[in-house]
């Protein structure tokens, strides 16, 4: 074991392996020696788990395999209360005598017999065995550490070994030999690996329960003496226990670890990691309604990040800004400001376009601009719609990938507006498989705990269709009929007629509610240049980037709203390959399924939509 002055550790995840590596057999002598052996592995990656968090507690460094010691002690007494098992003296020794070293399972349990052998010994023994043999101490350094005489040592060490057989003492020293291969920091730093597989494979409960495990060592700590890499690990803990923890406790109540990572991040001073945490808070402040908040913290990360001139995130920054400007109460919206930060972000295209993330800002960004550029008084806006669906293709067909972006202000024109929620009313919405007469049954999404049972049904595929922007033949018409008996959803389901035109796409949308509230949509004029060589999802929604469509609701009776002039506008912007992220908006079944899709391509889509009074022109 090396010297102490060799192991001064100023914080650096590389000198705490360092650590790790010179007192791991230490540690492991001390638990096998307290009669711990199923759960050693734990109790030593806790017992540095610990050690880490608490480094600032150590007052003399000479003493630090004494602290390391007592810590491990403490955890192996601990889980001697809770779970000891126990081998007869005489099961042992008749095993041992069975010699069968070709099988690795018999090799297995003989070591567990040494380790049995070993709990039954009287301490005072089984402490001088493990030191000598598992941590390689030699005589001295024992006496000094345990403070009895080396002769006294010496003895014990004599009276212990006649007291196991030479074939049980060479299984210690090949369990010593284990011990030395094992990779402490790695399984450290292995365990928020393991946080965010089991919170992706949607094990939330097990991703829970291994951040309180890691949190609970960060109890009663002096966080001015810790190192900046140790603040950096314990911000990335409590990051994970917010999005591991935000589907089972209240928004409110899980606000409190993105504060904590605030806190640490503002204490490291490490730029990047405050960037990060000031940017994640805001974003949630405004998911508060805490408008006022969220802006000062926007303000914050975009500070650091001009900086430190990272163009990406200085777009990013400056569309969350415009929202955040429009979407705030009246106090504090300033539309104006608003358009502006959307402006910018859009000014940064090329910088946005070249990754995945960059394309989805990109297009809210570009969908917020484009709506309050065509409005030619924003002091009489009423309402914005700014979306990004967006559309991913699969083996099954057409699903819709997730639906982010903010309508301000005037609320009673959403469903109207947003088309796309009407036709990905039910996955796959378009699939090459369909034919006439095709249908299938399945649950769709519901305001209440009370099932929706949706049928999707292909009612035609040659049929006319006339609308404000044009006549169309052999029209692909699909029906949903919704079936409920909650009635706080009849005003959302009901019967959807939907109607697709080859080469152009959705071209007429009728919808009745079960509370017979009715109205259509309807396409207004398009640009759209067709899918080259494309599949009959691409033939009845042609997915080019430049493609736009326009499209206006419509009363019952067929008469257009006329209370108010609007725009609602819809623009294929991006195509992402591969976006893994992206993939894990989707529902667990269909994320599986476009996960093993290599070329999965996800369309981004700008809906722009704006709601001005009448008497603006």
């Amino acid at each position: 074991m090396q010297e102490i002055n060799e192991l001064l550790f100023d914080g650096t995840n590389e000198e705490f392996s360092h650590i790790i590596e010179s007192y791991k057999l230490l540690l492991y002598s001390v638990v096998y020696a307290a009669s711990v052996y199923t759960d050693a592995d734990d109790i030593v990656q806790e017992t540095f788990i610990y050690a880490y968090y608490h480094w600032g507690t150590l007052r003399k460094k000479e003493n630090l395999s004494s602290w390391l010691c007592a810590i491990a002690k403490n955890k192996a007494a601990h889980t001697v209360k809770t779970t000891r098992k126990t081998l007869s003296l005489d099961a042992v020794e008749n095993r041992v005598r069975i010699s069968s070293p070709e099988s690795a399972f018999l090799q297995q349990e003989r070591r567990q017999e040494i380790r049995e052998k070993i709990r039954e010994l009287p301490e005072k023994y089984r402490d001088i065995l493990m030191l000598y043999y598992f941590a390689e101490m030699k005589i001295s350094a024992i006496a000094e550490f345990l403070e009895i005489s080396e002769s006294n040592v010496k003895f014990r060490l004599y009276e212990g070994r006649k007291k196991l057989k030479k074939e049980l003492l060479s299984l210690m020293v090949e369990e010593k030999k284990q011990v030395k291969e094992k990779d402490i920091s790695a399984k450290i730093e292995h365990e928020l690996q393991r946080v965010v597989g089991a919170r992706l494979a949607y094990q939330r409960g097990d991703a829970n329960a291994i951040c309180d495990v890691l949190i609970e060592q960060f109890k009663d700590i002096d966080l001015n003496t810790l190192s900046k890499d140790e603040l950096c690990l314990m911000v990335e803990v409590y990051h994970q226990k917010f999005v591991t923890n935000r589907h089972m406790e209240s928004r409110e109540k899980n606000i409190v670890y993105l504060e904590k990572s605030v806190e640490l991040a503002e204490i490291s001073r490490d730029e990047l990691l405050m960037q990060e945490c000031y940017k994640t808070y805001a974003n949630y402040l405004g998911g508060l309604g805490r408008h006022k908040e969220s802006i000062e913290y926007f303000e914050k990360a975009l500070a650091i990040a001009k900086k430190l001139g990272e163009s990406p995130l200085i777009a990013e920054l400056h569309y969350w800004l415009g929202a955040g400007y429009l979407y705030t109460n009246k106090e504090n919206r300033d539309i104006f400001r608003a358009k502006a930060y959307f402006e910018k972000a859009v000014c940064d295209k090329d910088a946005l376009l070249k990754s995945n993330h960059g394309k989805y800002i990109y297009t809210l960004a570009y969908s917020a601009f484009a709506a309050m550029s065509r409005v030619k008084d924003l002091m009489k806006l009423d309402g914005v719609h700014s979306t990004s669906p967006n559309i991913i293709k699969t083996e099954r067909g057409l699903e819709l990938q997730m639906h982010q972006g903010f309508h301000a202000e005037n609320f009673r024109t959403y469903l109207m507006f947003d088309v796309i929620a009407h036709i990905t009313h039910i996955s796959p919405f378009l699939s090459n498989d369909i034919y006439e007469g095709y249908q299938f049954h399945t649950n769709t999404s519901t305001r209440s705990k009370v099932p929706v049972r949706s049928r999707y049904e292909v009612v035609s595929m040659k049929e006319r269709v006339e609308s404000p922007a044009g006549i169309f033949d052999d029209c692909l018409h699909i029906r949903y009929t919704d079936q409920t008996e909650d009635e706080i959803n009849f005003s959302y389901v009901g019967t959807r007629d939907i109607y697709y035109a080859p080469n152009v796409g959705l071209v007429q949308i009728h919808f009745k509610s079960l509370n017979d509230w009715a109205y259509s949509v309807r396409l207004m004029r398009y640009e759209v240049i067709p899918v080259e060589n494309g599949d009959l999802c691409d033939r009845y929604l042609p997915l080019t980037i430049g493609n736009v469509w326009y499209y206006d609701p419509y009363r019952a009776d067929g008469t257009r709203f006329d209370q108010t002039d609007y725009e609602n506008r819809f623009e294929v912007v991006a195509h992402r390959k591969n976006d893994i992220a992206a993939l894990h908006w989707l529902p667990t079944p269909i994320s599986k399924i476009a996960s093993k899709c290599e070329n999965a391509i996800i369309t981004s889509i700008a809906h722009s939509g704006w709601i001005c009074k009448k008497d603006q022109f």
